[in-house]
């Protein structure tokens, strides 16, 4: 079963718009800890410091959405604006990037932006050869077009 994706997923950044503190320490932190390891390596060690600006927090090894409701903050809900710092899951998401076709079951990250129906995000963990490595696992800017996702569901959530 095709499930539609995206909602917010692109409506547009607010240009000029003042980020929320807690946004602000979220962006910072992922993008003072861009080409860096975070703790494990694991994308959501990233999100759980990043929300909390401390390094001494573990985050647990898988996110579900008992922790992302409760931890993170108030989702995001359709028709609002998705702002730089939010928190983005990825739930099932199948997307093409050229001739490749690339899967996200369960991932999260930081947003950078929203421009154009493409969301640019920070995330740890991510693939390298089409298979996920911890060991090499840093913090990179990554991008993913509306157009290109087939399937899944991708949900915003706006930090504490």
């Amino acid at each position: 079963m095709k499930i539609i994706l995206i909602l917010v997923l692109l409506s547009q950044i607010v240009l000029g718009q003042e980020l929320p503190k807690s946004n602000q320490l979220v962006l910072e932190y992922a993008k003072n800890n861009l080409g860096k390891k975070v703790g494990d390596g694991v994308c959501v060690t990233l999100t759980n410091r990043a929300l909390r600006n401390k390094d001494e927090i573990v985050a647990p090894k898988r996110v579900t959405k008992m922790y992302l409701d409760g931890k993170i903050g108030k989702k995001v809900k359709d028709g609002e604006h998705v702002i730089a710092g939010d928190i983005v899951r990825f739930v099932g998401v199948k997307y093409f990037d050229g001739d490749n076709c690339y899967s996200m079951k369960n991932h999260i990250g930081i947003v950078k932006e929203v421009k154009e129906g493409v969301l640019y995000f920070y995330e740890q963990n991510s693939l390298d050869n089409n298979q996920i490595t911890f060991i090499h696992s840093r913090v990179v800017e990554s991008k993913i077009d509306e157009r290109n996702v087939v399937c899944g569901n991708i949900n915003f959530y706006r930090p504490k």
